[in-house]
């Protein structure tokens, strides 16, 4: 018994192929941007770095004394970077989350229809 192959089971086995590729990149995308969400992503910056830059914007007075203003002011980058960094990972999960979930439900419905052609 020799199977015939049409346009249609060609196509249809494009397509889960791609959804399956779609689930895939979706799985390694949710695990990367789960574990940057739990771990968490560091300063790029050190307060002596930070230090440094603000004392070339105010002449190097700045540069000579540590003061609470710069502490704060460094402090208060950081949190705002992690808070940036915390949304963004959240944003890509929810995507990476929505491309897992489409992959597998897409796949089923390609993989489905080529069994039944069967």
């Amino acid at each position: 018994m020799k199977k015939e192959f049409s346009l249609r089971s060609l196509y249809l086995y494009a397509a889960s192929f791609t959804a399956l590729l779609f689930f895939l990149f979706g799985a390694v995308s949710s695990v990367t941007n789960l574990v940057a969400l739990w771990q968490g992503e560091s300063y790029y910056q050190t307060y002596t770095q930070f230090r440094t830059m603000y004392a070339k914007e105010d002449g190097g007075q700045s540069l000579k004394e540590d003061t609470e203003e710069l502490k704060l002011a460094y402090q208060e980058e950081v949190s705002q970077y992690e808070m940036m960094e915390r949304k963004r990972t959240v944003k890509n999960l929810s995507g990476s989350l929505t491309a897992l979930i489409l992959g597998v439900f897409f796949w089923q419905l390609f993989w489905k229809q080529t069994k039944s052609d069967d």
